[in-house]
């Protein structure tokens, strides 16, 4: 997913990994559950929160507008089968929500709920890390 201007991935490759439960909930302080998807991230856009080229872990099913809390950062993408990853900010005051992001150097981009009716929410962003972290765990077995 694109921390940035929006990735198309014609060419998504994935495969099932099954994470120990000790794993999740010791080394990465994830609640353990089986509804999880984790996605390489690519940009600068979500920095310092998440690192270009980080790997994040993301709840599946917290995939739609009305499941994702103010502020959560999620995984979406848009009618132009762009792949992001942004912060969502709700205004319970009107029918606007902000796509932001933390790094400063991009700009927000304001939009009515009913504009997001085409998008397809993945899931909301629990979990940050580097492929670092899952080195040193297989260094120690």
């Amino acid at each position: 997913a694109s921390a940035g201007f929006g990735n198309t991935n014609e060419n998504e490759n994935f495969q099932i990994i099954n994470v120990d439960k000790t794993f999740l909930t010791e080394v990465l302080g994830v609640p353990y559950k089986t509804q999880y998807d984790m996605i390489k991230i690519y940009g600068e856009s979500m920095e310092p929160f998440i690192q270009n080229g980080s790997f994040i872990i993301i709840d599946t099913t917290r995939n739609s507008l009305d499941k994702i809390r103010n502020g959560d950062v999620v995984i979406f993408r848009n009618n132009d089968n762009e792949l992001f990853c942004k912060r969502i900010l709700k205004n319970a005051f009107d029918d606007d929500v902000v796509i932001s992001s933390d790094n400063f150097n991009f700009g927000d981009k304001k939009v009515k709920k009913s504009a997001l009716k085409d998008y397809v929410f993945i899931g909301a962003v629990i979990c940050s890390c580097n492929a670092r972290i899952f080195l040193n765990q297989i260094e120690k077995v």
